[in-house]
């Protein structure tokens, strides 16, 4: 399994903020570690096989095979997934 990771040689994973040139966003999917948000359940992304995508905070989503140096981890985040729980997603979608 391919690890994705920052230039800074940390790890990538579903749930970090992030900047992408600029933009704010959101680690919601990464194939090749088998990682996918509550929102963004595999089985919705069968043609995404490797690489990783973002949701960015304007709506608009980006699909990388490998990351850049445009991309860049939000620093004042915790370890944590910075998504919301299982159960705020359904009311997401419910709205």
């Amino acid at each position: 399994m391919r690890q994705h990771k920052y230039r800074d040689g940390t790890a990538l994973h579903v749930g970090h903020r992030i900047t992408y040139n600029g933009q704010p966003g959101t680690i919601v999917l990464v194939a090749d570690q088998d990682e996918y948000s509550p929102l963004y359940p595999k089985d919705a992304w069968p043609s995404i096989a490797t690489g990783f995508m973002i949701t960015f905070d304007n709506g608009a989503l980006l699909v990388l095979d490998e990351p850049d140096e445009l991309l860049v981890r939000d620093k004042g985040e915790a370890d944590g997934s910075s998504l919301p729980s299982p159960r705020r997603c359904k009311e997401m979608i419910a709205e």
